[in-house]
């Protein structure tokens, strides 16, 4: 150390972006995260819409077709939709705090994961057009999560980061 009386004293300054975490951690909670958020939205969800219709005097035919959710462009499967990606948007930016480097790449991990995941919880009465449908906006609110996670903290540290 120069003892310079003319010289600034040096310091390391830690940032709180400066973490790094693991990419593995930040896939498996965001994936449990988007899972058990949205199991617990579809549940309240389709309850809420299930008492609705009831009090409304619609029988237990009636309520079953209109819980089948065939038309997608129908004002309630528009409000799960919306639900789910709000869903699925959180769950990016989580996944981006938490590894904290190279989001979009560790991103991409955890989307693939999701993609799977939900072709295999696919009905095989479901339309290949809407299951495509669903997983495109999936992925568009993973990103945009991210993206958001990135463009925040770009912010805070007022210094370029690396983006892919």
């Amino acid at each position: 150390m120069d003892n310079s009386v003319y010289q600034t004293p040096e310091s390391e300054i830690k940032n709180k972006h400066d973490r790094q975490g693991s990419p593995v951690k930040a896939v498996v909670v965001a994936t449990l995260v988007d899972i058990g958020g949205t199991m617990i939205f579809g549940i309240l969800y389709v309850m809420a819409y299930w008492y609705y219709l009831e009090s409304s005097g619609f029988s237990a035919e009636q309520i079953e077709k209109a819980l089948a959710f065939d038309d997608l462009t129908s004002t309630i499967s528009l409000i799960g939709i919306v639900g789910g990606g709000l869903i699925s948007l959180y769950s990016g930016y989580l996944c981006a705090k938490i590894v904290n480097y190279d989001e979009f790449r560790v991103v991409t991990y955890y989307a693939c994961v999701m993609i799977v995941f939900n072709f295999l919880l696919t009905e095989e009465d479901t339309s290949i057009t809407q299951d495509i449908i669903l997983n495109v906006i999936t992925l568009m609110c993973i990103y945009v999560g991210a993206w958001l996670y990135v463009r925040k903290s770009k912010k805070e540290n007022n210094e370029s980061r690396h983006v892919f």
